[in-house]
């Protein structure tokens, strides 16, 4: 599921999978339904930084509207945008590891100088705080397969790899952790 890539010429743009935060109690597919937001594409917030143009601002919107929330891009200040040290997550169930994902590919191929910084983060049009997040292509497929497989069904998620899987009927519990297919799979809706 993971993907990634590089800005190149202030023009492409890293993407990988990850997860939204854990839940001490998986939630209904009809509590999951209510805090969920609508899947109609992102919105990017530019973070403020003194090495940030106006030009660059504009570049990180344009490519990050283009990209599945929830994400983060991250920068090396001494490198400039275009840098192959530009790095960003998409398509995570939450901000922190997408942060974590952008940083941690950031100084890896930085050439020196000051740590990489957050500089765009990028969330679903229409987002506000609920508690319980999923990424946009694992919100589709909870509104598409989930509500509509039978019972007893299963929706298990990867806190660091942003998988996911759907189960339903007789051992959807381990079914679905087998297809998550990463150590740290949880269960966090159930019906």
């Amino acid at each position: 599921m993971c993907r990634l890539c590089k800005i190149v010429a202030g023009v492409g743009l890293a993407v990988c999978l990850f997860s939204s935060d854990a839940f001490a109690d998986p939630l209904s597919g009809r509590q999951a339904k209510k805090l969920l937001v609508k899947p109609k594409g992102a919105v990017v917030e530019v973070l403020p930084h003194d090495f940030l143009s106006d030009q660059d601002a504009q570049v990180l919107v344009a490519v990050g509207v283009q990209q599945k929330y929830y994400g983060a891009i991250a920068m090396a200040p001494d490198e400039g945008l275009a840098s192959k040290a530009t790095v960003a997550g998409a398509d995570f169930h939450s901000l922190d590891p997408a942060k974590t994902f952008a940083l941690k590919g950031c100084d890896a191929a930085r050439n020196g100088g000051a740590s990489c910084v957050i500089v765009a983060l990028i969330r679903p049009k229409g987002w506000k705080e609920t508690g319980f997040q999923l990424s946009l292509d694992a919100t589709v497929a909870f509104k598409k397969s989930y509500l509509r497989s039978g019972k007893p069904r299963i929706f298990a998620i990867s806190q660091l790899t942003g998988k996911y899987a759907i189960s339903n009927g007789d051992g959807a519990e381990d079914a679905a952790i087998t297809a998550c297919d990463a150590d740290d799979c949880e269960i966090v809706i159930s019906d």
